[in-house]
């Protein structure tokens, strides 16, 4: 099909463009199908629906020079998985960058690695990359590990991670304890159990709304700290009273999950029945 050199190299300059856009609106890249369907749109009438063979590959190097279908943004995966609830990391180290995520957060070390990493990835201008030649989502528990096709967007790979990490869930290998709830007096003006605890207790007598503010700060301080010490062992009190007695939970909060606290062993306390929580620091 013969095509004028004008018209097409403009098609080409737009593939360019496109490509790039499509790829950082984290859309999947063209069909064959779709391709030529959109060249038929920027020709203007110049190009029929039959596939030409011979511009169709010159049509894709161009798209595919914008849409770079081998690089992977591991970084834009980061931000996804942390949309869909999710805590993610990109670590590196002297040799290469790696992706890393899990249900919580987790040290990374022997004793607390993340669920599923991937990788190898490397430090771009504004994000971290990868190769998709190069890049596998891998358990950290399992030898097996999944290959990562070109084409593949930050939305897919935040999938497949979260699929994996289905497959392989978060096991805490630090100390691990047994939660303790029984019911207990709960008054107003209870003081705080002893030294070296940090404690946030309702008074009884402000708004609820003050109390769930201020315990969302510390809960959510507890866990962004940099150097956090997950595992936290607490003492929680919470279910609205009808009369002297309340929920007492004693156990290692891990993570707060939207409205839930998790504990070590999976027990969880609704957030939004909370009364009091003692954080012990030694």
């Amino acid at each position: 099909m013969s095509l004028d050199l004008a018209t097409r190299r403009e098609i080409e300059t737009k593939l360019v463009v496109h490509g790039g856009w499509l790829k950082r609106s984290d859309q999947p890249p063209f069909t064959d199908a779709g391709l030529w369907e959109y060249c038929r749109q920027l020709s203007r009438g110049e190009l029929g629906e039959q596939i030409d063979p011979d511009l169709l590959p010159a049509f894709r190097v161009a798209f595919d020079h914008g849409f770079q279908p081998a690089t992977v943004d591991l970084t834009a995966t980061m931000s996804r998985l942390r949309d869909m609830g999710f805590y993610a990391e990109v670590v590196s180290d002297d040799r290469h960058s790696s992706l890393v995520a899990g249900r919580w957060p987790h040290h990374g070390g022997a004793t607390d690695p993340w669920p599923v990493s991937a990788g190898p990835g490397w430090i771009g201008l504004n994000s971290v990359l990868a190769h998709t030649d190069l890049l596998t989502v891998e358990p950290i528990a399992a030898a097996a590990s999944s290959p990562v096709p070109p084409g593949t967007t930050a939305s897919q790979l935040a999938t497949a991670i979260v699929r994996v990490l289905n497959q392989n869930p978060d096991q805490w290998h630090g100390q691990k304890q047994t939660t303790t709830v029984d019911l207990s007096p709960f008054p107003a003006s209870q003081s705080a159990p002893g030294a070296d605890t940090l404690s946030l207790i309702h008074d009884g007598r402000h708004l609820t709304e003050i109390f769930q503010q201020q315990l969302t700060h510390l809960l959510d301080d507890l866990f962004t700290d940099r150097s956090p010490r997950f595992g936290q062992h607490a003492t929680v009190f919470s279910e609205i009273p009808r009369h002297a007695l309340v929920s007492k939970t004693n156990g290692l909060i891990i993570r707060r999950n939207d409205s839930q606290l998790v504990f070590s062993d999976g027990h969880t306390t609704n957030c939004d029945s909370i009364l009091s929580i003692h954080l012990h620091l030694t």
